[in-house]
């Protein structure tokens, strides 16, 4: 099995001995308001998420009137009309990404075209996103590739094939990547996940593995991150009211703020394990507390005998054990002794 590698987002570590790396995807929920962005940014920087997520889409550079709607948009006549609509100009960009920073949050972004990858490196992004769409856009991926930056492609169009290329050409490009499993569905239907490429992914490919999601569901979510991805990315709406191309493959702010406590919590548990073959004292207090000692069933008077059929236990276990019990079979008590207290060896002759 190769032994996953890491590497640095700036000052962070994504490793399988560091906490998940989570996403929180904004895409287009903003509708092309730049006030929402930073309401969006102002609500995911609360959660304990690592990075808002961007894309940063220009009509003219990567589409045209004949692209079709994926999800038909009101007002719209065409999906390059909806493109024009969310776009921003560098100076709103840098307006951004200097929001994220007063945030103490990531500004990530994916990019679709050459312009893209000029303002992204004008701006200064600490990775690269690379969509699923853009695996072959040589022309993109090259100029990335120049830059020495960590690189997060997702794989939600493409064959094992094509990722096994993919992962050998950036390797041999010596280019810092991270391999996120995705399905290009909105949303997705959960039969249609495939979690288990996580698994795959990670055996096979010397790099962080992680997850895309579409399926708008929080399960999804967790089970990606107990399966060991290193990087998560979800779908983000601000409430389930939201109206827009990616609401149904969202999740809400409670419930990125909840993956992210489930993601500390998980780190908590793999990291702090305890031996089984030493009890902590917490635990030794505990078992005192809750254990059983020999006991009467009921009271015997002075110069009595103890019977074996006259034995029990009760709580707590600080007394004498089951293991204990032949020396008090058939002795002598000398006082009266309770069957309300535990026995101690001062009750016998």
């Amino acid at each position: 099995m190769n032994k996953t590698k890491s590497f640095k987002i700036k000052d962070r570590l994504i490793s399988d001995s560091k906490p998940c790396f989570i996403l929180g995807e904004i895409g287009q929920t903003h509708n092309g308001s730049i006030e929402k962005v930073f309401k969006l940014i102002d609500e995911i920087s609360k959660t304990g998420c690592d990075a808002v997520k961007f894309q940063m889409h220009f009509a003219d550079e990567e589409s045209t009137l004949d692209e079709k709607f994926r999800v038909k948009i009101k007002n719209y006549k065409s999906r390059y009309d909806y493109w024009k609509s969310v776009e921003f100009s560098l100076e709103e960009w840098f307006r951004i990404k200097k929001y994220c920073e007063k945030k103490n949050i990531f500004f990530i972004s994916s990019v679709f075209s050459i312009k893209g990858v000029d303002f992204l490196k004008k701006i200064k992004v600490p990775a690269w996103k690379i969509p699923s769409g853009e695996y072959e856009s040589d022309d993109i991926l090259n100029e990335i590739y120049k830059t020495n930056l960590p690189v997060l492609f997702s794989t939600g169009m493409m064959s094992l094939n094509e990722i096994n290329r993919l992962h050998y050409k950036l390797n041999k490009k010596k280019i810092i990547h991270s391999i996120l499993h995705c399905v290009s569905s909105y949303p997705l239907n959960l039969k249609k996940v495939g979690l288990n490429n996580i698994k795959i992914f990670k055996k096979k490919f010397n790099c962080p593995i992680g997850y895309s999601d579409h399926s708008g569901n929080i399960s999804t979510l967790i089970t990606a991150m107990v399966m060991g991805s290193n990087i998560l990315e979800a779908h983000i709406k601000i409430g389930d009211n939201d109206k827009g191309p990616d609401s149904s493959s969202s999740i809400n702010i409670k419930k990125l703020e909840d993956l992210c406590k489930f993601r500390d919590d998980l780190f908590i548990l793999n990291n702090n394990l305890t031996d089984k073959r030493k009890l902590p004292k917490d635990v030794i207090k505990m078992k005192s507390l809750f254990g059983k000692s020999l006991t009467l069933k009921n009271d015997l008077e002075k110069g009595s005998y103890i019977l074996e059929n006259n034995l029990t236990f009760k709580k707590p276990g600080t007394g004498y054990k089951k293991s204990d019990i032949k020396k008090f079979i058939g002795k002598k008590v000398n006082k009266f002794v309770s069957s309300k207290r535990v026995l101690k060896k001062g009750d016998i002759e």
